[in-house]
């Protein structure tokens, strides 16, 4: 008979294992994630775990989505993205469940992102050497010669082949990894370890930077700077980090010709610098920002529903093509499809968060009192990558980024109960 405790135990500390394989992995251990606690809950009878606050209004916001799709334009395209966006809420519970019957869980679940990082890694490099991506032959059964002339572009991708999300894989995990470092920091049986996670920080940055993604490279240096002046304990070894991250970077603006041109040039040419108009944004995220506002002033309560923006961007154009599957940001897709409703939780649970941040870096500053413990700090920093209103971002049900999220508040809500408690 299977033992549903010890499966929700190895899936859920394996979590970052699933999240180097992509979208479909990662979405498969969110489900089955869901299920098992589902299950697991009803045999117990143990209906308390749905009766938290946050879970509540996590709840009220699906229904709020479904019933929303039911009365949008087309409903059965809404539905694919708000009916079973619960599971997520699962999900959640499935992580807390694990966290408080398992003492081992945060040791095993550093132990799977190290792991992770040895799986990106080897083939990063094997694509950086040959210029031979493994996912992509697996799937396409393209050699690398053909590779080369189809994908000119010089990112690399790793073990996710043709989906360009290498770097918002690193950015968006790393601060979950350093956080389970540090809860593991004297507990972990083999101390070796330690000093490899230290020595992939590096490796890791230099991988975000070689995909090309800006908005990745730019919350990866976001943590290290906030984390590396506003911890505590771990302050002279982050500081020296910082210092080794910022000459990495430096050399590959200065060595590598096409990540300068992605990142300094392209970027004052999208946003007209050149042109001497400074804090411009380009022509085509402009568009669906225009687009969505527009959609949400003429549906300010409740918005056209979830993945409904694709079909109403329609109606709005102009010389640019505002269409798209999303606008291209968290808060106005957000406002667009589901109204103001929709967004208030969203916003209200990003300024609560910015709220703490600020709050810590503050008392640390005038008082030289710390506020939130390292590996929080480090939760809430990985919250505000996660929900960061200014740099443009994919779309916010995107099943890849809310399995992050959810993980991330999860491992937050856990260690705030754990502080509140002691």
């Amino acid at each position: 008979m299977i033992n549903l405790n010890k499966v929700i135990f190895f899936i859920t500390s394996s979590f970052p294992i699933a999240l180097v394989f992509g979208r479909f992995a990662t979405d498969l251990f969110v489900s089955i994630s869901a299920i098992f606690i589902f299950i697991i809950f009803i045999k117990n009878k143990n209906y308390k775990n749905f009766f938290d606050l946050f879970i509540i209004i996590f709840f009220i916001l699906c229904a709020y989505m479904v019933i929303r799709s039911l009365f949008s334009i087309d409903p059965l395209l809404s539905l694919e993205t708000s009916l079973f966006y619960f599971r997520f809420g699962l999900f959640f519970l499935a992580i807390l469940y694990s966290l408080k019957f398992y003492k081992k869980w945060m040791e095993m679940f550093f132990y799977s992102f190290l792991i992770a990082y040895s799986i990106i890694i080897i083939f990063c490099f094997i694509e950086l050497i040959t210029g031979f991506n493994i996912t992509i032959f697996i799937f396409t059964g393209r050699n690398y010669e053909i590779q080369n002339l189809i994908y000119t572009n010089p990112r690399i991708t790793g073990t996710f082949g043709e989906d360009v999300m290498l770097g918002s894989f690193i950015s968006r995990t790393f601060p979950i990894f350093i956080a389970s470092f540090i809860m593991t920091f004297k507990k972990n049986k083999y101390q070796k370890l330690n000093y490899i996670a230290l020595f992939y920080i590096p490796i890791l940055f230099y991988l975000n930077l070689l995909s090309f993604e800006r908005s990745a490279i730019i919350y990866f240096l976001l943590f290290i700077f906030l984390f590396s002046i506003f911890n505590q304990k771990f302050k002279k070894i982050s500081i020296y980090m910082l210092s080794i991250l910022f000459i990495i970077f430096i050399s590959s603006l200065y060595f590598i010709k096409s990540f300068f041109y992605r990142f300094i040039t392209t970027t004052l040419i999208q946003s007209n610098y050149l042109d001497n108009t400074i804090f411009s944004i380009p022509k085509e995220y402009k568009s669906y920002f225009e687009t969505a506002l527009n959609i949400f002033y003429e549906n300010f309560l409740f918005g056209v529903g979830t993945k409904i923006y694709r079909l109403e961007c329609k109606n709005y154009i102009t010389s640019i093509d505002p269409c798209n599957t999303h606008p291209h940001n968290y808060y106005l897709q957000l406002l667009s499809e589901l109204g103001i409703f929709g967004f208030l939780i969203i916003a209200i649970l990003f300024l609560f968060i910015l709220y703490n941040i600020i709050k810590h870096i503050f008392l640390i500053i005038l008082r030289r009192t710390y506020f939130l413990t390292d590996n929080v700090y480090c939760l809430y920093i990985s919250s505000i990558i996660c929900l960061f209103p200014l740099l443009p971002t994919g779309s916010f049900f995107n099943n890849y980024t809310s399995a992050i999220l959810y993980l991330t508040l999860a491992l937050l809500v856990h260690s705030l109960k754990n502080n509140y408690k002691n």
